[in-house]
């Protein structure tokens, strides 16, 4: 039987006015700034905050972030102390065997040490509340929420139309463009994305079929974070990893879209024997592959409890679907 994540379920309720700056009496779903969106964190909403980027080779990462520092008793650390920064990062995205839950940082994140993001920009993933990031080469875009609101960096160039830049000249190709918006911020690589999110404009992640009904199947199974990936093509299908938090610990979901739900069905066979190869085991005790739809389900505890198993095995290829 599938483990509810009962857990995740209260800390979604208990974030959720931080996770977008709403209080109580806005929970009603409305847009509550750029690109609007639920006023309670899901993976649906996060895409709405996605410009639509890219026809293949699409990644995107969303977060609870605030669901998950809680999951895994932390604390935003002072962002002067270096070991401190460190050590709050390292479990955040699960390298630590202790994590109960956690998130895979933006890819304009992952190009910098955490405490310089903060530095450079004035704002960074860390003491965000929520968070949604998309690549395709060559674009990025990397949007958080906060508490409080936010105070972009110093040095950051203003370059017209409420955007800033890291370089002086706009042209300059290595510039990452910001902007600011109470408690929300972004970041993007190309300026007109960063303007289309400033004026609410321009199709989103959410109106793209595949990544909107692998993030309904994530929302349903009520993850804290994810990461959605579309090749494009019709093999391997797209997916999507997702992880919960529940009193008995950890979960993983995985997430196929099969296209229809005569592919879902007639997929399970063949995705439950591939996930018993020892490749895979190794990584996931799998609790139960189910086809809802579409999409094919897998519920899993990640093996001895370290989350990060079931990352490190779809970057490897050892994940069905990816080989």
């Amino acid at each position: 039987m599938q483990r509810r994540r009962t857990y995740a379920v209260v800390m979604l309720a208990a974030v959720a006015t931080m996770a977008t700056g709403c209080s109580d009496d806005e929970g009603s779903g409305e847009p509550d700034g750029p690109r609007g969106g639920s006023s309670a964190f899901s993976v649906t909403s996060a895409l709405g905050r996605l410009p639509a980027v890219g026809d293949e080779g699409v990644m995107v990462t969303v977060a609870d972030v605030a669901a998950i520092r809680a999951a895994n008793d932390l604390d935003i650390p002072d962002l002067s102390d270096l070991d401190a920064v460190a050590d709050y990062g390292i479990e955040m995205t699960g390298a630590d065997d202790d994590a109960r839950a956690m998130l895979v940082p933006g890819t304009l994140s992952q190009g910098l040490h955490w405490q310089d993001e903060h530095d450079r920009f004035g704002f960074s993933w860390m003491e965000a509340d929520a968070l949604a990031s998309v690549y395709a080469a060559p674009e990025e875009f990397t949007w958080t929420a906060y508490a409080d609101p936010v105070e972009p960096a110093e040095g950051l160039e203003e370059v017209g139309d409420g955007m800033l830049s890291t370089a002086s000249d706009p042209d300059d190709d290595n510039a990452v463009f910001a902007a600011v918006e109470g408690s929300q911020a972004a970041l993007s690589r190309d300026r007109d994305d960063l303007a289309d999110w400033l004026a609410d404009e321009g199709p989103t992640l959410a109106d793209d079929e595949s990544l909107a009904t692998l993030a309904a199947a994530l929302d349903e199974e009520e993850v804290l974070s994810a990461y959605l990936v579309h090749v494009g093509g019709d093999d391997p299908s797209p997916l999507a990893l997702g992880w919960t938090v529940d009193a008995e610990g950890p979960g993983v979901v995985v997430v196929y879209d099969a296209g229809d739900s005569d592919a879902a069905a007639s997929g399970l066979a063949s995705l439950r024997e591939s996930y018993a190869a020892p490749e895979v085991s190794e990584h996931l005790d799998v609790e139960q592959i189910e086809a809802k739809g579409r999409v094919m389900v897998v519920t899993a505890s990640p093996t001895d409890g370290l989350v990060r198993g079931v990352l490190e095995a779809f970057r490897a290829f050892e994940l069905p679907g990816m080989r």
